[in-house]
């Protein structure tokens, strides 16, 4: 009997020990995922397997991949996050990636989606490309009714979470990440190194304009603008 009380009791704290792990994370931004992402496409569902589904890739804007498809590993809802809808054909999404597999040959890679909260998938719905907003981030910084400020909130199949989005132009957004390198420079060691910094190579007044070019493109410089602050503290 003894025996069994002590077992109960370090699994009974072993429980509540995971729980607080498991219910707190720090979400990953816009920087991170373009900092950090080996592959960022633009791609549509064509397949769905048990654990992983294939995209057809629409548009490439970091990487390069040959092969029939790219197998994605699935999210798998958890206490704090929910992906916005089940899986299904069809279903397009600009998604920010990194390789989880270490085969060479980049077409038998298996990729999976950067951030515990699923943010290196965006929604494409209607010509518009959804930003997941975290809870907390929506707390501070109360959403307007302009574009990149308008809140559209999504309710999971069970009624068990809510999930906020931002939306933005699908063609200013797709453009801000593409031309981002005009201003912006990841250097020492390339993306994958740990040790990378973000400058801004452009003038003041050349990154206004980019600013000035919509709300997509003001969302990224102030992003990255994030990392060259830090670099700068640094030094």
């Amino acid at each position: 009997m003894r025996k069994f009380f002590r077992i109960s009791i370090v699994v009974y704290f072993g429980v509540l020990g995971a729980v607080p792990a498991e219910s707190f994370y720090a979400p990953t931004h816009l920087n991170t995922l373009l900092t950090n992402s080996d592959m960022i496409v633009l791609g549509k569902i064509r397949k769905i397997n048990k654990s992983d589904f294939v995209i057809d890739i629409e548009d490439m804007f970091l990487g390069a991949f040959v092969g029939s498809g790219v197998r994605i590993k699935k999210f798998e809802d958890w206490a704090c996050a929910a992906r916005y809808s089940k899986y299904a054909i069809g279903q397009e999404a600009l998604f920010f990636l990194k390789r989880t597999s270490e085969d060479k040959k980049v077409s038998n890679s298996i990729f999976t989606v950067i951030g515990s909260a699923n943010e290196g998938e965006w929604e494409l719905r209607g010509g518009k490309i959804l930003d997941r907003i975290p809870p907390r981030s929506l707390e501070r910084s109360p959403l307007t009714g302009s574009e990149g400020n308008r809140l559209v909130k999504r309710t999971t199949i069970d009624g068990s979470m809510q999930t906020y989005f931002a939306d933005y132009d699908k063609k200013s957004f797709l453009d801000a990440i593409q031309s981002y390198p005009k201003c912006f420079q990841i250097e020492s060691g390339g993306i994958d190194s740990r040790n990378r910094h973000m400058s801004q190579t452009c003038t003041a007044s050349e990154l206004e304009k980019f600013i000035a070019q919509s709300p997509s493109h003001q969302k990224v410089a102030e992003e990255l603008l994030i990392l060259v602050n830090d670099e700068n503290d640094k030094r």
